[in-house]
């Protein structure tokens, strides 16, 4: 099985999965070889899997380039699935009103405004978006071995918990 295969069935996964990518693409400054040395291959469980992942990157490396974000940005690919993340959000807290939903966001809307204003100096995101950004710069911490300081780490799991919910939410609406 490849990585990317495990992981597409959670949406918020997948998209930090996409982030990481490009990242990772980034850092090795496009030399898929490289990426398929150090990355793919030591992990891989076998060469179909191997070649699968090597094959998503290289599609995903040529993405970054035809859509102008080879420095930085995401590609129309991450920002479609950001934008389904966010409909679910409102199909369940503005339309449906999902009780569960609900208590969740209530506990969490004052750790995503103060995120918004202290850590990411955007003044503009939309919920699920500082979830992730939130989320993302918490993986990127743990990646340095950087102090996490016991408020962050509260406050990640209640994103987590939002992201856990509406991912849950995606599968369910894209079984049926």
């Amino acid at each position: 099985m490849s990585i990317v295969t495990s992981i597409q069935g959670n949406l918020s996964e997948y998209i930090l999965f996409l982030w990481q990518s490009e990242d990772l693409i980034r850092a090795f400054d496009f030399n898929l070889e490289d990426v398929k040395n150090h990355y793919l291959a030591p992990s891989a469980k076998d060469e179909v899997g191997l070649s699968k992942d090597f094959y998503w990157f290289q599609t995903l490396a040529n993405e970054m380039l035809a859509e102008g974000v080879k420095e930085k940005g995401h590609t129309q690919r991450s920002l479609e699935k950001m934008a389904e993340l966010e409909a679910i959000h409102l199909l369940l807290f503005a339309e449906v009103e999902d009780p569960k939903y609900l208590k969740i966001i209530e506990k969490a809307y004052p750790l995503v405004g103060e995120f918004i204003k202290k850590k990411s100096g955007k003044k503009s995101q939309t919920l699920t978006t500082a979830c992730l950004n939130a989320l993302y710069g918490f993986l990127l911490l743990r990646l340095k071995q950087e102090k996490i300081s016991e408020e962050t780490q509260e406050a990640v799991k209640t994103f987590k918990e939002i992201l856990a919910y509406l991912s849950a939410k995606y599968k369910q609406m894209q079984a049926n």
